[in-house]
């Protein structure tokens, strides 16, 4: 009977992620089957991008080593430290041929009198185990049922791949519309400038670009400035006077709500910097809520909010003021911790800057959007021109039933 061909993938590395080796593996096979395009990886792998990946099962059906057919396994692991211990030469599980016993010596001084013959019995005992341990892999490999791989199969073809290739030709046609846009960018700021917006972000768009224009932006937290990209380019030929204002200043400081400060809680000292800001900023956010139809979105779907009093967003404790800021792909943490649905809006003269939720892109320049921030991987697109974005949010900490209210 003609054996099945298998291909072992052998691969080496220091610290894996989670499943990183199943969607390398699950994503290769789609390419090789024609169900993904062959620049799916130069494509997932821009920084700029964020793509599904196929993910291969581990094994099929229920065996003995308690999952079926071995389809993934793992043959050795090292430990740095370990290794640093043992003088570089011994990983924690390798095998040596001083570990094998030889049971045809049964004696101190036969093993003495053995020399050479013995180490060769040693190394024949090493060798025959692990062509063992290569036996039954390959056992393993051909014993899955076949049934199951078709049905993976075929969802990967019929379901998978082309919601794969969905993503890519929206990645596609996101880098034709920047590349356009770079084409005309004075043209199209102008248009963003001539656009009216509400009147009631006039207020702290104002004070926002007195900050910027005063140089008194505050520096950027250590933990907060691990996800933000330097900020962009200013090599375009944009001639706006508010992005020449602040083409110099990025980053993100934190304000809070004195009206939901909590007894035990600092206020930070933005609070005391800018204390006309924190007043606006936080107005906003009630005005926003009362008169605006907010959206929320949890990635996929896009719902709307009455305007219904009980319906409305309550007052957030937080607000993070952003000012080109360019955010990596990140969910929230630190002060974070435990929040609310967070808000978020865009002012000022930008194109590009969409926010992105697990993928998917929303506008944000003067329509606000609710979402989990601190379950949802989001983070910034692209833009050119002057962007600020104001982010309201409520620990854990600052709940209704932990806050304070203080009138006035």
């Amino acid at each position: 009977e003609e054996e099945e061909v298998i291909c072992i993938l052998e691969f080496r590395g220091d610290s894996f992620l989670p499943q990183q080796v199943r969607r390398i593996v699950g994503t290769s096979i789609a390419m090789a089957h024609g169900w993904l395009p062959a620049n799916m990886f130069d494509v997932s792998l821009d920084k700029d991008v964020f793509l599904e990946t196929v993910l291969a099962p581990s094994s099929f059906g229920d065996g003995e080593h308690g999952g079926g057919s071995i389809r993934l396994y793992m043959e050795e692991s090292r430990f740095h430290f370990d290794q640093l211990c043992r003088g570089g030469k011994k990983s924690l599980f390798e095998r040596h041929q001083n570990d094998v016993v030889n049971k045809g010596d049964s004696n101190e001084n036969e093993q003495k009198e053995g020399g050479d013959d013995n180490n060769e019995k040693k190394e024949e005992i090493v060798n025959e185990n692990y062509t063992q341990d290569i036996k039954w892999v390959q056992s393993q490999l051909y014993s899955s049922s076949s049934n199951e791989e078709d049905v993976w199969l075929e969802e990967v073809r019929d379901v998978i791949a082309p919601r794969i290739r969905k993503q890519l030709a929206a990645v596609s046609n996101l880098h034709q519309k920047q590349q356009q846009q770079e084409q005309n960018l004075d043209q199209l700021l102008l248009q963003k400038q001539q656009t009216p917006f509400p009147d009631c972000y006039n207020a702290t768009l104002a004070l926002l670009r007195n900050i910027v224009e005063t140089n008194r932006w505050p520096d950027t937290s250590v933990a907060r400035s691990k996800v933000i990209r330097s900020l962009p380019s200013s090599s375009s030929s944009t001639t706006t006077e508010a992005s020449k204002a602040s083409s110099p200043s990025s980053g993100s400081f934190t304000v809070v709500n004195p009206k939901r400060q909590v007894s035990s809680y600092n206020l930070p000292l933005a609070n005391a910097l800018f204390p006309e800001l924190v007043k606006a900023v936080f107005e906003l956010e009630e005005t926003l809520s009362k008169e605006h139809t907010l959206k929320q979105t949890d990635g996929k779907t896009l719902l709307e909010h009455s305007k219904e009093e009980e319906q409305r967003r309550p007052p957030s404790s937080h607000c993070a003021i952003n000012c080109n800021a360019q955010f990596t792909p990140h969910v929230d943490s630190g002060r974070g911790s435990g929040q609310s649905l967070s808000m978020i809006v865009g002012l000022g003269d930008y194109i590009g800057g969409e926010l992105a939720v697990e993928g998917s892109m929303y506008d944000i320049r003067y329509e606000p959007l609710e979402f989990d921030g601190w379950k949802l991987r989001h983070w910034t697109n692209m833009y050119q021109g002057e962007r600020f974005s104001l982010v309201w949010f409520t620990p854990a900490e600052f709940s209704v039933d932990a806050a304070t209210t203080q009138e006035g």
